[in-house]
């Protein structure tokens, strides 16, 4: 099941069948969509409680998404059921694509960015 009374030959024939970034069966070589119904946009989200700060920080957000001329869903939660379910432990939060990728502070527009890429 792991793999651990497997035999060098066995594994080598399992390494073989793994997509190889240079392979054009890799699935991140592709331009198609990912399947999961997002069309390859990302999704980005902005956690917070409606305070100055989580405003700020979708603010930057909607700045960053610009600067980089992508495509992307900027959703603002403050519903805080629906932030619990992240498991963020301090607002504002930053999710990339279902990943809390900041929490607990106010990024600037260049910060985020780096996250976007």
């Amino acid at each position: 099941m792991f793999g651990f009374r497997k035999s060098k030959e066995e594994k080598r024939v399992d390494e073989a069948k793994m997509p190889c970034a240079y392979n054009e069966d890799a699935p991140q070589m592709k331009e198609e969509p990912c399947g999961c119904g997002c069309a390859g946009k990302l999704e980005v989200k902005v956690l917070g409680a409606g305070c100055r700060k989580c405003h700020e920080l979708n603010e930057n957000a909607k700045a960053a998404i610009a600067e980089l001329g992508i495509d992307a869903d900027l959703e603002y939660i403050t519903d805080m059921e629906r932030v619990m379910g992240y498991g963020a432990m301090s607002l504002p939060a930053l999710v990339v694509d279902g990943k809390v990728v900041a929490a607990g502070m106010v990024l600037k527009p260049a910060e985020i960015t780096a996250y976007l890429r």
